[in-house]
């Protein structure tokens, strides 16, 4: 694995874009940004877990290129000193990976429609965290946390987006920023059609390309009226 990670550069963009103004002692900002990363997806629950189970296996640091693991408590200073700035340049190298990377991005628009599913999620957290909010929490009552926003490809079970909000946001708030997230990852150049539209498109649908490709995206559907002498298509509104 630790071949497959080298021969593909998977973490090269985090290395290129995040600029942390943190001094180098023994390992880069973007080295342990990277420590942080292992640590989430060998399923610790918070960082403190790096120092049992990230830094005894050399194996898995071999797997991701790293030759060691930062201290925990290092890991959250270099977490700690991160601005918004480091956010987007995060968000922005992240996109890269998915695009190099995914099928979602490589989707056929051509042939069928991308679908894409958007969901929010509530996540009860500490007070003091950022965004933390009253909200609503399933099954926990007067709780503070976030919401998670995600955009999914649902053709290929992958994640496009992933945003966090303020606990007492709902899905139509977020729904468009989550969409023009989408729209900047997957690099969709929107255009809406004339009328008439396809009859056996019941809804909103865009046609969009990249490239030399058109790209055809399908969005939620638009209602439909009933009138005295039959059914009525109503032509579609905005995301």
């Amino acid at each position: 694995m630790e071949l497959k990670v080298r021969r593909l550069g998977l973490l090269q963009p985090i290395f290129q874009k995040v600029r942390t103004a943190q001094k180098t002692v023994k390992f880069s900002p973007a080295e342990k940004l990277v420590d942080a990363l292992i640590t989430l997806l060998v399923g610790a629950h918070g960082l403190v877990e790096a120092n049992k189970r990230v830094r005894p296996d050399r194996g898995l640091q071999r797997a991701f290129g790293r030759s060691g693991c930062a201290e925990q408590s290092v890991i959250q200073g270099t977490l700690d000193a991160c601005t918004s700035e480091n956010v987007k340049q995060m968000e922005e190298a992240l996109a890269v990976i998915y695009r190099q990377h995914s099928q979602g991005y490589c989707h056929p628009y051509d042939q069928q429609y991308q679908i894409l599913d958007i969901d929010l999620t509530g996540r009860p957290c500490g007070p003091k965290a950022a965004f933390a909010t009253p909200g609503y929490f399933s099954r926990q009552r007067n709780r503070r946390g976030r919401q998670v926003g995600y955009v999914l490809a649902t053709l290929y079970e992958e994640v496009v987006v992933e945003q966090v909000f303020p606990g007492k946001d709902s899905l139509p708030k977020v729904l468009q920023p989550l969409v023009e997230a989408a729209e900047s990852v997957l690099e969709l150049d929107e255009r809406i059609p004339s009328p008439p539209y396809p009859a056996e498109h019941r809804g909103a649908w865009a046609k969009a390309h990249r490239g030399s490709g058109d790209r055809q995206i399908e969005s939620s559907s638009a209602q439909t009226r009933e009138g005295e002498e039959g059914v009525q298509q109503r032509p579609p509104g905005p995301f």
